[in-house]
């Protein structure tokens, strides 16, 4: 097809015309076609810069705008044609930065100065790093994979990061505008995506960096400045999603709180000589791997490229459960990274065994010791984030009040300036009135002098005449004198008028510039009070500063709180070993008292049978007779010796009685220490049972952002989904689907599943649910009649919008259906997967019965063209509304700080 100069000429004139409003899609569209057919940018630059830039703000925005959305989707040579013609946006800078207000607005003039700087640098660096994209989008740049050494790596990172911060400087300056238009909004539609791309093009040349290299110090300055802006993205990106004409418009990434890690393995590295050259079966275990900060996990790219498949595969994440939302990369070539040493599998994460540090003659820790220190430390590293985050979002808050103060100094001064400018108007057009009254008096005092003048001449031709006539006119030549001389006092009176008038003219000019000379003092006032906010702003400055290092202090302090808890540790295990030994004594001392207390018992019985025995024999001896009196005494003697003997006996048993209480006392205290500890094991068990509930929830969460994932590409526009499915195929990843659910559902339920189990099943349902939508819409393109491909793929949404509730359900019951409503809840969400996937396919079994668009034949390419654009079309307003109303349903859902679901970074449509 032939180039077009006069369709682009029209389609430039409309994208840019002087119209208050966004470029329009469709103008803009012809422009990158017209790209695509001519192989470059050229005439459309030629045609661009034949525009009024200079003179009209909205046609320099507008097309500003226009040429980055060009640089996006059009030819790649219109970036090299763009740089040719930079020179022309250095004018354009140039001119609109010496814009004076009265002609041109302000604020147009500074976006459209930021706006050009921010192109030229743009334009700098795609043409310093040539395999960058016009949209630095990741997949392209993967497909060129470029071969670059460390440096000229680490130069491109900088170079990205310094383009985010133009990128930063120009919203910044969009977002002073008060009341922010559509026209001006429409540049955030290319700038969110641009930031975006730049964001994940940064973070992979990032961790190429830190995979190739055996330390993190070199790569700290540039770590920590991808942090830092980090929150300035994500906080751009927040406030243009509340913006409704960009939101409508592009997909407003949604970041994680926290920006990703960055870790380099310990075991990578080159082992010295020496120990190179040890048995190994001497050497140490292979240390944890070192962190940077922030310490979040990051995802684990595959070491050889993915084979190209006709289905996308979801990347597997390094851990089932990790902390943060794996990010899932699109189905494109991956990179290729020089092989990495194959490790051992992870053992479970509570039950692996390591050796001491100091040798292979040390002692392996027990499983409990084991599984105690890992939930410590899980729960101090969450305490640590917890702190952090605190600590970041008050000074974040301190930095946007101060912001707010400068802003409102700003505004101040701003409003002084014009209370300034309106008392020189006033005074200015005061002087005007003044100056047109005099000039006003002066000419009436004139006519009144011309009049007198007139007057004198009547009276001297009066006075010639009355000369020549007769005597008898000399009383009207009088009386003209005596008016004559009446005029002229008039005159008189009229000219000490205006001089009085003049006097108190003069005294109001005075107080005039009495009240300027206030208004100048009360600007000078305005203005201290302005370097007083300045001062006050390096004073919060200088205080951030002392709490960034009180925030280092109280590191070092939980540093030192660390070491303190191991103490408690070792503290522990003795009194566990001294309740022992004073149990195993508690217990003796108790059969000890058991026995005497059996001993007592039988000598008391016994000195009880020996009294009743002496004194049934006392009574039969009186009865008898006198003469065994003697007897009798003798008896009773004998029987005194035996009480007294037993109060002994029994003197001796009570002491031994208290000897046994207070060793009772001491058994009850080594019982309630011992029930003190008992406590703190059960404690320590909720504990690790809350880390495990916790990561069964973190599991369910990778799952369902993988099943939003799928319907993100499911709903854009540009993914066609598996070309070559059919409704044989859908039918069969039906049957998928609903097998995985089934086993998750199952496995929710069954008290006695794994961790592993349910770790598999859910990686197995995301997995299963994005092969069932790439088929569906594979499916569905093939179809002719429109009603069948809507509900092929309204019977697909709808399936896995129901995998994305059944994955709620569960995670709401913390991933195990203890009680009958909780297993009847999943029970529910299970048969509504099941009837929904029952319903796709039938709707797939009634599209086998109808011809494809392959078979049509005859179809005219408009047609197609248009029928695709409508689905498009509505496949972007349905993503909208859903979008929308996740937010709504997501503001009005109580938070819960105990499983906070971190949403994966999505790339815009």
């Amino acid at each position: 097809m032939a180039f077009n100069a006069t369709k682009l000429q029209k389609a430039v004139q409309k994208s840019t015309s002087s119209e208050e409003t966004s470029p329009k899609r469709k103008h803009v569209r012809k422009v990158v076609l017209e790209t695509w057919k001519e192989l470059g940018g050229a005439g459309f630059l030629k045609e661009l810069f034949s525009r009024p830039l200079d003179a009209s703000e909205i046609c320099a925005w507008k097309s500003l705008v226009t040429v980055h959305q060009v640089i996006h989707e059009g030819h790649t040579k219109v970036v090299a044609d763009c740089f040719y013609y930079v020179s022309y946006f250095e004018s354009v800078r140039t001119a609109w930065s010496r814009a004076a207000p009265p002609a041109h607005s302000a604020v147009y003039a500074a976006m459209i100065t930021e706006y050009c700087a921010f192109l030229i640098e743009k334009l700098s660096v795609h043409h310093e790093y040539a395999a960058f994209s016009g949209d630095f989008a990741l997949e392209k740049f993967l497909q060129t994979a470029p071969r670059w050494d460390a440096d000229r790596t680490l130069q491109a990172v900088t170079l990205l990061l310094d383009l985010h911060l133009a990128i930063f400087r120009l919203q910044s300056r969009i977002f002073d505008v008060k009341a922010i238009n559509e026209c001006q909004a429409s540049a955030f539609v290319p700038l969110v995506i641009e930031a975006y791309n730049a964001y994940k093009l940064s973070e992979h040349l990032i961790r190429k960096l830190v995979d190739g290299s055996d330390s993190l110090d070199v790569l700290t300055y540039v770590i920590e400045r991808f942090c830092s802006q980090y929150v300035t993205l994500r906080s751009f990106f927040f406030e243009v999603s509340a913006i409704n004409s960009v939101a409508s418009v592009v997909a407003v990434p949604n970041l994680p709180e926290e920006p990703p890690q960055f870790s380099v393995n310990a075991r990578s590295r080159r082992p010295p000589p020496a120990a190179a050259a040890a048995p190994a079966a001497a050497r140490p275990p292979a240390a944890a791997p070192v962190l940077a900060a922030p310490p979040v996990s990051a995802p684990v790219m595959p070491a050889a490229p993915v084979p190209p498949s006709s289905r996308p595969a979801l990347s597997e994440p390094p851990h089932a459960f990790a902390s943060v939302p794996f990010v899932v990369y699109p189905p494109q070539p991956q990179p290729q990274y020089p092989p990495q040493p194959q490790y051992p599998p992870p053992q479970p994460q509570f039950y692996a065994p390591q050796l001491s540090p100091r040798g292979p003659e040390a002692q392996v820790l027990t499983n409990e010791d084991k599984r105690r220190q890992e939930i410590e430390r899980q729960r101090q590293a969450e305490l640590d984030k917890a702190a952090q985050r605190e600590e970041f979002w008050r000074l974040e808050q301190q930095r946007r009040e101060l912001e707010a103060q400068r802003l409102k100094a700003e505004q101040d001064a701003r409003r002084l300036e014009q209370a300034e400018q309106r008392a020189r108007e006033e005074e200015t057009q005061r002087r005007r009135e003044k100056e047109e009254e005099a000039r006003r008096k002066a000419e009436k005092a004139a006519a009144d002098r011309a009049a007198a003048e007139r007057a004198a001449a009547e009276k001297a031709a009066a006075d010639r005449a009355a000369a020549e006539k007769a005597a008898a006119e000399r009383a009207r030549d009088e009386q003209l004198r005596k008016q004559a001389e009446l005029e002229r006092l008039r005159a008189a009176e009229e000219a000490r008028r205006l001089e009085e008038q003049q006097r108190r003219d003069a005294a109001q000019a005075a107080s005039s510039r009495a009240e300027l000379k206030q208004a100048q003092q009360q600007l000078a006032d305005a203005t201290g009070q302005l370097s007083l906010l300045h001062q006050r702003l390096s004073e919060a400055q200088a205080a951030l500063a002392a709490e960034r290092a009180r925030g280092d202090e109280q590191a070092q302090q939980l540093a030192a709180s660390r070491a303190q808890q191991l103490h408690s540790d070792a503290e522990l295990e003795r009194l566990r070993a001294e309740v022992a030994r004073l149990t195993e004594e508690n217990r003796q001392l108790r059969a000890q008292l058991d026995e005497r207390r059996q001993l007592a018992a039988d000598e008391l019985s016994s000195a009880h049978d020996e009294h009743r025995r002496l004194r049934t024999t006392h009574e039969a001896a009186l009865l008898v007779s006198e003469e065994r009196a003697q007897e009798v005494t003798r008896l009773a003697a004998a029987l005194s010796a035996a009480v007294s003997d037993a109060q002994q006996a029994r003197s001796e048993l009570a002491a031994r009685a208290d000897q046994l209480a207070a060793s009772e006392q001491r058994a009850q205290a080594a019982s309630a220490q011992a029930q003190q500890l008992t406590a703190q094991c059960d404690l320590l068990a909720a504990e690790q049972q809350l880390a495990r509930t916790a990561q069964l929830v973190r599991g369910l969460d990778w799952c369902a952002e993988a099943v939003d994932d799928a319907l993100l590409r499911f709903d854009s526009a540009t993914l066609l989904g598996n070309p070559a499915a059919t409704g044989s195929d859908v039918v069969q990843a039906v049957a998928g689907v609903a097998a995985v659910t089934h086993q998750l559902q199952t496995l929710a339920v069954d008290p006695f599943a794994t961790e592993a189990e349910f770790a598999a099943a859910s990686r197995g349902v995301g997995r299963a649910v994005a092969v069932l939508l790439d088929d569906v819409k594979g499916a569905a393109r093939k179809l002719d009649s429109g009603e069948l491909r809507d509900q092929l793929l309204q019977a697909g949404r709808a399936a896995a919008h129901s995998v994305s509730s059944l994955l709620s359900v569960i995670k709401q019951c913390g991933g195990r259906a203890h009680t009958d409503d909780q297993q009847q809840a999943v029970a529910l969400a299970d048969g509504d997967v099941a009837a929904h996937l029952d319903a796709l396919s039938d709707a797939a079994r009634r599209t086998e019965r109808r011809p494809s668009l392959d078979e049509s034949a005859g179809d005219d390419l408009e047609a197609l063209a248009s029928r695709e654009l409508l689905s498009a079309a509505e496949a972007i307003e349905r993503a909208a509304d859903e979008l929308l109303a996740a937010k709504r349903a997501r503001a009005a859902a109580p938070p819960d700080p105990g499983n906070k679901r971190r949403l994966t970074s999505r790339a815009p449509t």
